[in-house]
């Protein structure tokens, strides 16, 4: 039995682009999988933000049916405008993409000249489905991946505060024990305002999950809720937000790349996205999910590893875009960061990389991390000076990394980035600049892990690392 849903001309339909019209389109027949579309009808879309859609605008709409008296249903359908002339010989089509648990069908519409008085008649257009059910919520508008990385100015980490493992000479009760339990004070609204008011639009918060979960791998509800009201923090900045598992990985984490114990660890770790995805699927497009931070194989090995073991950190990158998408809302089209193995740009690791499938193109971005001569950068090496020879190595890692995400065709991420205080500001200052213009000019982000902000005082710490950074991204 076919059941009709209406929507009429005059109708409101609209959630991010603003209110929509229903006015001159012509609807012709059109069958797709178990949907059948059959009806002839004049009229368009009009969008009050970007004024009647025309050919390769490339839009996304969102629209409300409603049910007519007979059936008193209300459903919702995710709509776009897309230009196409490849099915029927010069004639131009639009195509409205909707979707109905999350099945996909494509109504065909036709443009046509329609004179004024036309307009103004009363049009009702009616979608007929063989199989009909309540639509899931309208979404908002998800910003492709690349758009979202064009839009990123510079960032910076929330380090060693939820991403805290505590102490060892003091139990950790209530959140706050595990925030501090690394020096760092409580995070405030203040101290995030301090970044975006000095023109940084992206905070990193690394988030150690691990300590949070009981037996069944359910997140204490305590815990969630204090990264959630940090992320607020973000997210009201209008700033973006990169939400990580951090060191749950690592040396001594429990997520690896151990093929033998992959169902294992794939379960647990999608249990962990699971219950993160829904509790933020609503949030808007600012928010960015990272999977992981630097995954290493079971023994700890850094830089590179065996095959098997890459493929064992693909497939749980696999996992982690898969459980996310399932969630819904705006997770559908979240931008999603993969991190290469270990977060290093070494040739052997970017060759083992693999980019996940996705249910949509365009909405993933790849990360590494860039400490970049590490003999320079770590605190525990001697080299204090910034050579030409180091300067040269920098430019090397960032643009081997720059090529290859290039060839697979997303954008890149410097997901952290820094050289250690060693009482050589002058020459970190060279490196910050250096290494900020070289990233801006092949379109990578680069978010600058902990410093820079005395937290306590809220105060700058390190101004002339900010201010090289800064010079670096605008020449």
């Amino acid at each position: 039995m076919k059941d009709s849903v209406n929507f009429t001309k005059g109708d409101d339909f609209g959630y991010h682009s603003g209110r929509c019209h229903l006015m001159d389109f012509y609807l012709e027949n059109f069958v797709y999988g178990d949907y059948l579309i059959d009806s002839k009808q004049v009229g368009s879309l009009y969008d009050y933000r970007h004024g009647r859609i025309d050919a390769g605008m490339g839009h996304d709409y969102f629209m409300k049916m409603t049910a007519d008296s007979n059936t008193a249903v209300s459903h919702s359908c995710h709509v776009y405008a897309d230009y196409h002339d490849s099915l029927c010989g010069s004639s131009r089509y639009f195509f409205i993409k909707t979707f109905h648990n999350s099945t996909f069908f494509y109504i065909s519409l036709r443009k046509t000249q329609i004179k004024k008085h036309i307009m103004k008649r009363l049009i009702s257009i009616t979608v007929l489905m063989l199989r009909i059910s309540t639509f899931g919520s309208a979404q908002q508008t998800i910003q492709s991946a690349r758009e979202a990385v064009k839009n990123m100015i510079i960032g910076w980490n929330l380090g060693n505060t939820l991403d805290a493992m505590g102490k060892r000479d003091k139990k950790c009760v209530t959140p706050q024990d595990w925030e501090t339990s690394w020096n760092q004070p409580v995070t405030t609204r203040e101290m995030i305002h301090a970044f975006k008011k000095r023109g940084f639009n992206v905070i990193r918060i690394p988030v150690t999950w691990g300590p949070h979960l009981d037996e069944n791998n359910k997140i204490d509800e305590d815990w969630l809720n204090r990264v959630n009201q940090v992320v607020d923090y973000v997210i009201d900045e209008g700033m973006y937000c990169i939400l990580n598992v951090h060191h749950d990985t690592g040396t001594h984490g429990w997520l690896n790349s151990n093929p033998a114990k992959y169902p294992e660890i794939s379960s647990r770790f999608k249990t962990l996205w699971q219950q993160i995805a829904e509790r933020f699927k609503n949030y808007g497009e600012r928010l960015l999910f990272e999977g992981f931070n630097e995954m290493l194989d079971s023994k700890g090995t850094w830089d590179h590893t065996e095959v098997a073991n890459y493929t064992a950190i693909n497939l749980l990158a696999q996992d982690f875009v898969d459980v996310v998408r399932r969630t819904g809302g705006n997770n559908e089209y979240r931008n999603l960061i993969i991190t290469t193995y270990s977060a290093n740009a070494g040739e052997v690791s970017l060759n083992n990389f693999r980019l996940p499938g996705d249910v949509h193109s365009g909405h993933l971005i790849g990360e590494i991390h860039f400490y970049d001569p590490q003999d320079f950068c770590f605190p525990e090496k001697e080299p204090t000076v910034y050579t030409d020879e180091y300067r040269n190595i920098s430019k090397t890692v960032l643009n081997r990394a720059a090529d290859y995400f290039d060839s697979i065709d997303i954008p890149l991420i410097i997901g952290e980035i820094a050289a250690f205080d060693k009482k050589n500001t002058a020459e970190r200052v060279k490196f910050s600049e250096f290494v900020a213009s070289e990233s801006k000019k092949r379109g990578i982000v680069l978010i600058w892990w902990m410093g820079l902000l005395d937290r306590e005082k809220c105060k700058w710490s390190e101004p002339e690392i900010v201010d090289a950074l800064m010079k670096g991204i605008r020449k």
